[in-house]
């Protein structure tokens, strides 16, 4: 499910989101399992919250299939014929991370600081809020 300022995808990694595909109703659960597996029906999902922003090179996107990539260029003609992407500025997927400058230090003194850093996410009580709203406003589509 896609809107202009955010992305619903689902994924076969476990998430904190469920979809309930079975009802006529579809309806949105926050996953409480310790499990990676889920019935027949449901999906998990990850929530990317979009912008206008200008894409550049390491950002993470939404290109107009709808797909998540990690942008290898931040040439402005590139990005002036790919209207439909918009980047992705937070997300409940923790495998997206930026590419910050490396200052490490030695690993006796405790590593990198810095360094890949996973986007921002939302917190617990916007996904209960979002969760709550999706399953109120998503009409029967069955």
């Amino acid at each position: 499910m896609k809107f202009d300022n955010w992305v619903m995808l689902p994924t076969n990694e476990k998430a904190p989101l469920i979809l309930d595909n079975i009802k006529s109703k579809p309806r949105l659960l926050i996953n409480t399992s310790p499990t990676n597996s889920l019935r027949d029906g449901y999906s998990f999902q990850h929530l990317y919250f979009l912008s206008d922003e200008e894409i550049k090179k390491g950002d993470w996107y939404i290109d107009d299939n709808i797909l998540v990539r990690k942008s290898i260029t931040s040439v402005k003609d590139y990005w002036m014929v790919r209207k439909d992407c918009k980047k992705i500025i937070a997300a409940t997927d923790k495998s997206l991370v930026t590419e910050g400058k490396c200052w490490c230090m030695k690993p006796e003194r405790g590593g990198c600081f810095d360094c890949n850093k996973p986007l921002p996410q939302p917190s617990e009580s916007f996904i209960e809020a979002f969760v709550e709203y999706y399953n109120k406003l998503t009409p029967n589509q069955k």
